[in-house]
Protein backbone atom coordinates (compact mmCIF):
# COMPACT_ATOMS: atom_id res chain seq x y z
CA UNK A 1 0.00 0.00 0.00
CA UNK A 2 2.94 2.34 0.64
CA UNK A 3 3.91 2.59 -3.08
CA UNK A 4 0.27 3.35 -3.85
CA UNK A 5 0.25 6.22 -1.34
CA UNK A 6 3.47 7.61 -2.80
CA UNK A 7 1.93 7.68 -6.27
CA UNK A 8 -1.19 9.44 -4.93
CA UNK A 9 0.94 12.00 -3.09
CA UNK A 10 2.99 12.67 -6.25
CA UNK A 11 -0.16 13.34 -8.31
CA UNK A 12 -2.01 15.06 -5.43
CA UNK A 13 -4.77 12.50 -5.56
CA UNK A 14 -7.10 11.80 -2.64
CA UNK A 15 -8.10 8.24 -1.80
CA UNK A 16 -11.32 6.69 -0.50
CA UNK A 17 -11.11 3.98 2.12
CA UNK A 18 -14.32 2.01 1.80
CA UNK A 19 -15.53 -0.80 4.06
CA UNK A 20 -18.71 -2.67 3.30
CA UNK A 21 -20.49 -4.94 5.73
CA UNK A 22 -20.93 -7.58 3.08
CA UNK A 23 -17.34 -7.78 1.87
CA UNK A 24 -15.07 -8.19 4.87
CA UNK A 25 -11.91 -10.22 4.40
CA UNK A 26 -11.61 -13.79 5.65
CA UNK A 27 -8.93 -12.72 8.11
CA UNK A 28 -11.26 -10.13 9.71
CA UNK A 29 -14.24 -12.49 9.61
CA UNK A 30 -12.31 -15.27 11.36
CA UNK A 31 -11.33 -12.98 14.23
CA UNK A 32 -14.23 -10.53 14.62
CA UNK A 33 -17.04 -12.14 12.71
CA UNK A 34 -19.62 -10.22 10.75
CA UNK A 35 -19.71 -7.39 13.33
CA UNK A 36 -19.33 -3.59 13.53
CA UNK A 37 -16.10 -4.16 15.47
CA UNK A 38 -14.71 -6.12 12.52
CA UNK A 39 -15.63 -3.35 10.07
CA UNK A 40 -13.95 -0.73 12.27
CA UNK A 41 -10.77 -2.80 12.58
CA UNK A 42 -10.67 -3.36 8.80
CA UNK A 43 -10.82 0.41 8.26
CA UNK A 44 -8.26 1.22 10.96
CA UNK A 45 -5.69 -1.08 9.41
CA UNK A 46 -5.51 1.18 6.36
CA UNK A 47 -5.86 4.40 8.33
CA UNK A 48 -2.84 3.54 10.51
CA UNK A 49 -0.69 3.02 7.41
CA UNK A 50 -1.82 6.37 6.04
CA UNK A 51 -1.03 8.06 9.32
CA UNK A 52 2.43 6.48 9.49
CA UNK A 53 3.09 7.74 5.96
CA UNK A 54 1.69 11.20 6.82
CA UNK A 55 -0.91 10.89 4.09
CA UNK A 56 -4.03 12.85 4.98
CA UNK A 57 -5.95 13.19 1.70
CA UNK A 58 -8.47 10.58 2.76
CA UNK A 59 -12.24 10.16 2.91
CA UNK A 60 -13.81 7.24 4.73
CA UNK A 61 -16.88 5.35 3.56
CA UNK A 62 -18.06 2.62 5.93
CA UNK A 63 -21.51 1.27 5.05
CA UNK A 64 -24.00 -1.48 5.73
CA UNK A 65 -27.48 -2.37 4.53
CA UNK A 66 -28.61 -2.88 8.11
CA UNK A 67 -29.20 0.58 9.63
CA UNK A 68 -28.44 -0.59 13.19
CA UNK A 69 -25.05 -1.98 12.14
CA UNK A 70 -24.31 1.05 9.96
CA UNK A 71 -24.99 3.58 12.75
CA UNK A 72 -23.11 1.62 15.39
CA UNK A 73 -20.11 1.08 13.07
CA UNK A 74 -19.69 4.79 12.32
CA UNK A 75 -19.98 5.70 16.00
CA UNK A 76 -17.38 3.07 16.96
CA UNK A 77 -15.05 4.25 14.17
CA UNK A 78 -15.23 7.89 15.26
CA UNK A 79 -14.50 6.92 18.87
CA UNK A 80 -11.53 4.80 17.76
CA UNK A 81 -10.11 7.56 15.53
CA UNK A 82 -10.33 10.07 18.37
CA UNK A 83 -8.31 7.73 20.60
CA UNK A 84 -5.61 7.49 17.95
CA UNK A 85 -5.75 11.21 17.05
CA UNK A 86 -7.11 10.64 13.57
CA UNK A 87 -9.34 13.22 11.91
CA UNK A 88 -10.65 12.34 8.48
CA UNK A 89 -13.88 13.21 6.66
CA UNK A 90 -16.72 10.69 6.70
CA UNK A 91 -19.04 9.67 3.89
CA UNK A 92 -22.41 8.34 5.13
CA UNK A 93 -24.81 6.01 3.41
CA UNK A 94 -27.03 2.96 3.75
CA UNK A 95 -26.12 0.31 1.18
CA UNK A 96 -28.97 -0.98 -0.97
CA UNK A 97 -31.64 0.73 1.10
CA UNK A 98 -34.37 -0.46 -1.29
CA UNK A 99 -37.07 1.47 -3.07
CA UNK A 100 -40.23 3.36 -2.27
CA UNK A 101 -41.17 4.10 1.30
CA UNK A 102 -38.90 1.41 2.81
CA UNK A 103 -35.77 2.76 1.14
CA UNK A 104 -36.49 6.30 2.21
CA UNK A 105 -37.23 5.32 5.80
CA UNK A 106 -34.02 3.27 6.09
CA UNK A 107 -31.95 6.13 4.67
CA UNK A 108 -33.57 8.67 6.96
CA UNK A 109 -32.98 6.49 10.03
CA UNK A 110 -29.39 5.57 9.30
CA UNK A 111 -28.04 8.78 7.80
CA UNK A 112 -30.29 11.05 9.87
CA UNK A 113 -29.21 9.54 13.20
CA UNK A 114 -25.55 10.16 12.43
CA UNK A 115 -26.12 13.65 11.07
CA UNK A 116 -28.02 14.45 14.27
CA UNK A 117 -24.91 13.28 16.20
CA UNK A 118 -22.85 15.84 14.29
CA UNK A 119 -21.08 13.14 12.25
CA UNK A 120 -20.62 12.99 8.50
CA UNK A 121 -19.26 15.30 5.81
CA UNK A 122 -20.91 13.88 2.67
CA UNK A 123 -23.88 11.58 2.16
CA UNK A 124 -25.25 9.24 -0.50
CA UNK A 125 -28.79 7.88 -0.60
CA UNK A 126 -28.81 4.49 -2.34
CA UNK A 127 -32.27 3.60 -3.67
CA UNK A 128 -33.25 0.78 -6.02
CA UNK A 129 -34.69 3.41 -8.34
CA UNK A 130 -33.52 5.79 -11.02
CA UNK A 131 -30.47 7.78 -9.79
CA UNK A 132 -32.31 11.08 -10.06
CA UNK A 133 -34.76 9.88 -7.39
CA UNK A 134 -31.96 9.79 -4.79
CA UNK A 135 -31.08 13.48 -4.85
CA UNK A 136 -34.38 14.86 -3.41
CA UNK A 137 -34.18 12.45 -0.47
CA UNK A 138 -30.59 13.43 0.32
CA UNK A 139 -31.43 17.09 -0.09
CA UNK A 140 -34.33 16.83 2.35
CA UNK A 141 -32.17 15.14 4.98
CA UNK A 142 -29.48 17.82 4.73
CA UNK A 143 -32.03 20.65 4.78
CA UNK A 144 -33.64 19.26 7.91
CA UNK A 145 -30.31 19.09 9.74
CA UNK A 146 -29.29 22.56 8.57
CA UNK A 147 -32.50 24.02 10.00
CA UNK A 148 -31.17 23.22 13.45
CA UNK A 149 -27.61 24.47 13.05
CA UNK A 150 -28.17 27.66 15.07
CA UNK A 151 -30.29 26.04 17.77
CA UNK A 152 -28.90 26.29 21.31
CA UNK A 153 -27.13 23.20 22.57
CA UNK A 154 -29.14 21.19 25.05
CA UNK A 155 -26.90 18.84 27.03
CA UNK A 156 -28.27 15.36 27.48
CA UNK A 157 -27.84 12.90 30.30
CA UNK A 158 -27.50 9.24 29.43
CA UNK A 159 -29.82 6.86 31.23
CA UNK A 160 -28.23 4.52 33.72
CA UNK A 161 -26.86 1.45 32.00
CA UNK A 162 -27.01 2.99 28.51
CA UNK A 163 -23.91 2.79 26.30
CA UNK A 164 -23.88 5.14 23.34
CA UNK A 165 -21.40 3.03 21.39
CA UNK A 166 -22.99 -0.33 22.17
CA UNK A 167 -26.67 0.21 22.86
CA UNK A 168 -28.72 -2.83 23.80
CA UNK A 169 -32.42 -3.35 23.99
CA UNK A 170 -33.67 -2.30 27.40
CA UNK A 171 -35.34 -4.91 29.57
CA UNK A 172 -39.12 -4.80 29.61
CA UNK A 173 -41.92 -6.76 31.24
CA UNK A 174 -43.75 -9.01 28.84
CA UNK A 175 -47.48 -8.34 28.39
CA UNK A 176 -48.96 -11.24 26.43
CA UNK A 177 -46.84 -11.32 23.25
CA UNK A 178 -45.38 -7.81 23.56
CA UNK A 179 -42.16 -6.94 25.43
CA UNK A 180 -39.75 -9.12 27.34
CA UNK A 181 -37.92 -11.58 25.10
CA UNK A 182 -40.61 -11.51 22.42
CA UNK A 183 -39.82 -10.30 18.95
CA UNK A 184 -41.10 -6.84 17.98
CA UNK A 185 -44.78 -6.71 17.05
CA UNK A 186 -45.65 -5.36 13.61
CA UNK A 187 -48.78 -3.19 13.32
CA UNK A 188 -49.91 -2.30 9.80
CA UNK A 189 -52.04 0.77 9.10
CA UNK A 190 -55.04 0.21 6.83
CA UNK A 191 -57.10 3.37 7.16
CA UNK A 192 -57.81 3.34 3.44
CA UNK A 193 -59.84 0.17 3.82
CA UNK A 194 -57.46 -1.97 1.73
CA UNK A 195 -56.52 -5.10 3.66
CA UNK A 196 -54.39 -6.88 1.05
CA UNK A 197 -51.00 -7.92 2.43
CA UNK A 198 -47.83 -9.32 0.93
CA UNK A 199 -47.53 -13.01 1.95
CA UNK A 200 -43.90 -12.36 2.82
CA UNK A 201 -44.77 -9.48 5.19
CA UNK A 202 -47.86 -10.45 7.16
CA UNK A 203 -48.39 -8.05 10.11
CA UNK A 204 -49.30 -9.18 13.61
CA UNK A 205 -52.07 -6.61 13.92
CA UNK A 206 -53.92 -4.30 11.56
CA UNK A 207 -54.97 -0.77 12.55
CA UNK A 208 -58.09 -0.02 10.55
CA UNK A 209 -58.44 3.64 11.39
CA UNK A 210 -60.24 6.10 13.60
CA UNK A 211 -63.74 4.74 12.96
CA UNK A 212 -63.33 1.54 14.97
CA UNK A 213 -61.82 3.20 18.05
CA UNK A 214 -64.43 5.96 17.97
CA UNK A 215 -67.21 3.34 17.57
CA UNK A 216 -65.99 1.35 20.57
CA UNK A 217 -65.91 4.48 22.73
CA UNK A 218 -69.42 5.42 21.53
CA UNK A 219 -70.79 1.97 22.46
CA UNK A 220 -69.20 2.22 25.91
CA UNK A 221 -70.71 5.68 26.34
CA UNK A 222 -74.20 4.34 25.52
CA UNK A 223 -73.75 1.42 27.91
CA UNK A 224 -72.70 3.76 30.70
CA UNK A 225 -75.46 6.35 30.23
CA UNK A 226 -78.29 3.85 29.61
CA UNK A 227 -77.56 1.23 32.27
CA UNK A 228 -74.50 1.58 34.51
CA UNK A 229 -74.72 5.23 35.61
CA UNK A 230 -78.50 5.15 36.44
CA UNK A 231 -78.00 2.10 38.65
CA UNK A 232 -75.11 3.86 40.37
CA UNK A 233 -77.27 6.96 40.83
CA UNK A 234 -79.93 4.86 42.56
CA UNK A 235 -77.50 3.92 45.32
CA UNK A 236 -76.18 7.48 45.56
CA UNK A 237 -79.67 9.00 45.83
CA UNK A 238 -80.77 6.38 48.37
CA UNK A 239 -77.75 7.24 50.51
CA UNK A 240 -78.44 10.96 50.17
CA UNK A 241 -82.12 10.53 51.03
CA UNK A 242 -81.25 8.57 54.14
CA UNK A 243 -78.35 10.63 55.50
CA UNK A 244 -78.40 14.07 53.86
CA UNK A 245 -81.73 15.17 52.41
CA UNK A 246 -83.73 13.72 55.28
CA UNK A 247 -81.87 15.95 57.70
CA UNK A 248 -81.87 19.16 55.69
CA UNK A 249 -84.69 19.02 53.13
CA UNK A 250 -87.86 17.05 53.89
CA UNK A 251 -90.48 19.41 52.45
CA UNK A 252 -91.77 20.09 48.93
CA UNK A 253 -93.75 23.28 48.30
CA UNK A 254 -96.26 24.49 45.68
CA UNK A 255 -96.70 21.13 44.01
CA UNK A 256 -98.59 21.06 40.71
CA UNK A 257 -99.15 17.75 38.87
CA UNK A 258 -101.21 16.40 36.04
CA UNK A 259 -101.80 12.79 37.05
CA UNK A 260 -104.16 11.73 34.25
CA UNK A 261 -105.77 13.25 31.16
CA UNK A 262 -107.85 16.13 32.46
CA UNK A 263 -106.95 15.46 36.13
CA UNK A 264 -104.83 17.97 38.09
CA UNK A 265 -103.72 18.16 41.71
CA UNK A 266 -102.21 20.90 43.86
CA UNK A 267 -100.68 21.13 47.35
CA UNK A 268 -99.18 24.16 49.04
CA UNK A 269 -96.68 21.87 50.79
CA UNK A 270 -95.89 18.20 51.23
CA UNK A 271 -93.74 16.56 53.90
CA UNK A 272 -91.71 13.86 52.19
CA UNK A 273 -91.12 11.65 55.20
CA UNK A 274 -94.48 11.93 56.94
CA UNK A 275 -96.32 11.75 53.57
CA UNK A 276 -98.63 14.60 54.61
CA UNK A 277 -99.72 17.54 52.45
CA UNK A 278 -101.57 20.79 53.12
CA UNK A 279 -104.17 22.73 51.11
CA UNK A 280 -104.93 19.87 48.75
CA UNK A 281 -106.90 20.35 45.50
CA UNK A 282 -108.08 17.63 43.08
CA UNK A 283 -109.68 18.91 39.82
CA UNK A 284 -111.27 16.90 37.01
CA UNK A 285 -111.85 18.44 33.56
CA UNK A 286 -113.83 17.09 30.60
CA UNK A 287 -113.04 18.85 27.34
CA UNK A 288 -111.73 21.93 29.15
CA UNK A 289 -114.82 22.05 31.37
CA UNK A 290 -114.47 21.60 35.13
CA UNK A 291 -116.72 18.73 36.27
CA UNK A 292 -115.53 18.26 39.86
CA UNK A 293 -113.27 19.87 42.42
CA UNK A 294 -112.15 18.31 45.69
CA UNK A 295 -110.44 20.49 48.27
CA UNK A 296 -109.11 19.49 51.68
CA UNK A 297 -107.27 21.16 54.52
CA UNK A 298 -104.80 18.28 54.62
CA UNK A 299 -104.11 14.92 53.03
CA UNK A 300 -101.95 12.02 54.25
CA UNK A 301 -100.91 8.60 52.97
CA UNK A 302 -101.95 5.55 54.98
CA UNK A 303 -99.24 2.96 54.32
CA UNK A 304 -101.19 0.09 55.91
CA UNK A 305 -104.37 0.63 53.90
CA UNK A 306 -102.51 2.08 50.89
CA UNK A 307 -105.12 4.82 50.72
CA UNK A 308 -105.21 8.57 51.01
CA UNK A 309 -106.86 10.11 54.09
CA UNK A 310 -108.31 13.59 53.53
CA UNK A 311 -109.36 15.93 56.33
CA UNK A 312 -111.84 18.82 56.30
CA UNK A 313 -112.76 18.16 52.70
CA UNK A 314 -115.21 19.76 50.31
CA UNK A 315 -116.42 18.22 47.03
CA UNK A 316 -118.07 20.34 44.34
CA UNK A 317 -119.54 18.57 41.28
CA UNK A 318 -120.81 20.43 38.21
CA UNK A 319 -123.43 19.28 35.68
CA UNK A 320 -124.07 22.18 33.36
CA UNK A 321 -125.49 24.93 35.56
CA UNK A 322 -126.25 22.44 38.34
CA UNK A 323 -123.74 22.16 41.24
CA UNK A 324 -123.62 19.55 44.01
CA UNK A 325 -121.84 20.58 47.22
CA UNK A 326 -120.61 17.96 49.74
CA UNK A 327 -118.43 18.35 52.86
CA UNK A 328 -116.92 16.06 55.46
CA UNK A 329 -114.32 15.76 58.22
CA UNK A 330 -112.26 12.65 57.44
CA UNK A 331 -112.47 10.03 54.71
CA UNK A 332 -110.21 7.33 53.28
CA UNK A 333 -110.27 7.26 49.51
CA UNK A 334 -108.48 5.80 46.50
CA UNK A 335 -106.84 8.30 44.19
CA UNK A 336 -104.84 7.38 41.06
CA UNK A 337 -101.46 8.58 42.34
CA UNK A 338 -99.02 7.61 45.09
CA UNK A 339 -97.09 9.55 47.72
CA UNK A 340 -93.80 8.93 45.90
CA UNK A 341 -94.98 10.96 42.92
CA UNK A 342 -95.29 14.01 45.13
CA UNK A 343 -92.14 13.53 47.05
CA UNK A 344 -89.72 12.96 44.18
CA UNK A 345 -88.15 15.70 42.16
CA UNK A 346 -88.34 14.92 38.39
CA UNK A 347 -84.58 15.49 38.22
CA UNK A 348 -84.00 12.75 40.79
CA UNK A 349 -86.29 10.41 38.86
CA UNK A 350 -84.42 10.98 35.58
CA UNK A 351 -81.05 10.28 37.16
CA UNK A 352 -82.00 6.81 38.42
CA UNK A 353 -83.92 5.42 35.43
CA UNK A 354 -82.26 2.99 33.02
CA UNK A 355 -83.29 3.04 29.37
CA UNK A 356 -86.06 0.38 29.71
CA UNK A 357 -87.33 2.04 32.91
CA UNK A 358 -87.31 5.41 31.19
CA UNK A 359 -89.40 4.04 28.32
CA UNK A 360 -91.96 2.68 30.79
CA UNK A 361 -92.08 5.96 32.71
CA UNK A 362 -92.58 8.02 29.54
CA UNK A 363 -95.40 5.72 28.38
CA UNK A 364 -97.10 6.01 31.80
CA UNK A 365 -96.78 9.79 31.82
CA UNK A 366 -98.21 10.03 28.30
CA UNK A 367 -101.28 8.02 29.37
CA UNK A 368 -101.75 10.46 32.21
CA UNK A 369 -101.32 13.43 29.91
CA UNK A 370 -98.48 14.76 32.04
CA UNK A 371 -96.90 18.03 30.95
CA UNK A 372 -93.37 17.14 32.11
CA UNK A 373 -92.97 14.20 29.72
CA UNK A 374 -90.74 16.35 27.47
CA UNK A 375 -87.97 16.40 30.09
CA UNK A 376 -87.88 12.61 30.18
CA UNK A 377 -87.99 12.31 26.38
CA UNK A 378 -84.98 14.62 26.18
CA UNK A 379 -83.19 12.46 28.74
CA UNK A 380 -83.90 9.34 26.68
CA UNK A 381 -82.78 10.85 23.37
CA UNK A 382 -79.65 12.23 25.06
CA UNK A 383 -78.50 8.67 25.81
CA UNK A 384 -78.29 7.91 22.08
CA UNK A 385 -77.23 11.35 20.91
CA UNK A 386 -74.56 11.47 23.60
CA UNK A 387 -73.09 8.17 22.38
CA UNK A 388 -73.09 9.46 18.81
CA UNK A 389 -71.54 12.72 20.01
CA UNK A 390 -68.77 10.68 21.63
CA UNK A 391 -68.15 9.01 18.26
CA UNK A 392 -68.06 12.36 16.43
CA UNK A 393 -65.88 14.19 18.96
CA UNK A 394 -63.45 11.25 19.22
CA UNK A 395 -63.15 11.14 15.44
CA UNK A 396 -62.54 14.90 15.30
CA UNK A 397 -59.97 14.72 18.09
CA UNK A 398 -58.02 11.85 16.52
CA UNK A 399 -58.02 13.48 13.10
CA UNK A 400 -56.79 16.79 14.50
CA UNK A 401 -54.11 15.11 16.59
CA UNK A 402 -52.87 13.15 13.55
CA UNK A 403 -51.71 16.38 11.91
CA UNK A 404 -48.16 17.18 12.95
CA UNK A 405 -47.29 20.86 13.12
CA UNK A 406 -44.37 22.85 14.41
CA UNK A 407 -44.79 24.17 17.90
CA UNK A 408 -46.14 21.04 19.62
CA UNK A 409 -49.65 20.05 20.64
CA UNK A 410 -50.78 23.38 22.10
CA UNK A 411 -52.81 24.33 19.04
CA UNK A 412 -54.43 20.89 18.87
CA UNK A 413 -55.36 21.05 22.55
CA UNK A 414 -56.88 24.51 22.23
CA UNK A 415 -58.84 23.55 19.13
CA UNK A 416 -60.14 20.40 20.80
CA UNK A 417 -61.33 22.37 23.84
CA UNK A 418 -63.03 24.93 21.58
CA UNK A 419 -64.91 22.22 19.69
CA UNK A 420 -65.99 20.51 22.92
CA UNK A 421 -67.25 23.75 24.48
CA UNK A 422 -69.08 24.61 21.25
CA UNK A 423 -70.87 21.27 21.29
CA UNK A 424 -71.93 21.69 24.93
CA UNK A 425 -73.19 25.22 24.18
CA UNK A 426 -75.24 24.04 21.20
CA UNK A 427 -76.71 21.19 23.26
CA UNK A 428 -77.76 23.54 26.08
CA UNK A 429 -79.45 25.95 23.68
CA UNK A 430 -81.35 23.22 21.84
CA UNK A 431 -82.46 21.60 25.12
CA UNK A 432 -83.88 24.90 26.38
CA UNK A 433 -85.79 25.38 23.11
CA UNK A 434 -87.24 21.88 23.42
CA UNK A 435 -88.25 22.33 27.05
CA UNK A 436 -89.69 25.83 26.82
CA UNK A 437 -90.10 26.62 23.15
CA UNK A 438 -92.10 23.70 21.87
CA UNK A 439 -89.31 22.23 19.71
CA UNK A 440 -89.36 18.50 19.09
CA UNK A 441 -87.20 16.79 21.77
CA UNK A 442 -85.75 14.39 19.20
CA UNK A 443 -84.78 17.22 16.86
CA UNK A 444 -83.41 19.34 19.71
CA UNK A 445 -80.89 16.78 20.96
CA UNK A 446 -79.78 15.77 17.45
CA UNK A 447 -79.24 19.24 15.95
CA UNK A 448 -75.75 19.59 17.54
CA UNK A 449 -74.80 16.12 16.26
CA UNK A 450 -75.91 17.01 12.75
CA UNK A 451 -73.81 20.17 12.74
CA UNK A 452 -70.72 18.54 14.21
CA UNK A 453 -71.08 15.50 11.95
CA UNK A 454 -70.41 17.87 9.04
CA UNK A 455 -67.33 19.18 10.88
CA UNK A 456 -66.16 15.60 11.54
CA UNK A 457 -66.55 14.68 7.86
CA UNK A 458 -64.52 17.69 6.78
CA UNK A 459 -61.76 17.05 9.33
CA UNK A 460 -61.62 13.33 8.50
CA UNK A 461 -61.18 14.02 4.79
CA UNK A 462 -58.42 16.54 5.54
CA UNK A 463 -56.59 14.20 7.97
CA UNK A 464 -53.36 12.58 6.74
CA UNK A 465 -53.94 9.00 5.61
Amino acid sequence: MVPFLQICRKHKTAIRIGVNHGSLSDRIMSRYGDTPEGMVESCLEFLRICKDESFSDIVISIKASNTVIMVRTVRLLVAAMEKENMHYPLHLGVTEAGDGEDGRIKSALGIGALLADGLGDTIRVSLSEAPEAEIPVARKLVDYIMQHQDHPYIPGVEAEGFNYLSPVRRETTAVRNIGGNHLPVVIAERMDGKFDTNPQFIPDYIYAGHMISAGVIACLSLLLSAFIIPNANKKRIEFSEQYIWKKYSNKEENIHRQIAPGVFIYMSSFNVYSSRGNDFTYEVFREDTLVSKLTAKSISWNKELEKWRINNWTLREFDGIKETYTTGQTIDTLLNFSAAEFSEDPKKIKERLTLPELDEYIARQKLRGSSNVVEFQIEKYKMFSGAFATFILTLIGVCIASRKIRGGMGFHLGLGLLISFSYILFMQFSTVFATNGGMSPLLAVWIPNMLFAVVALFVYRAAPK
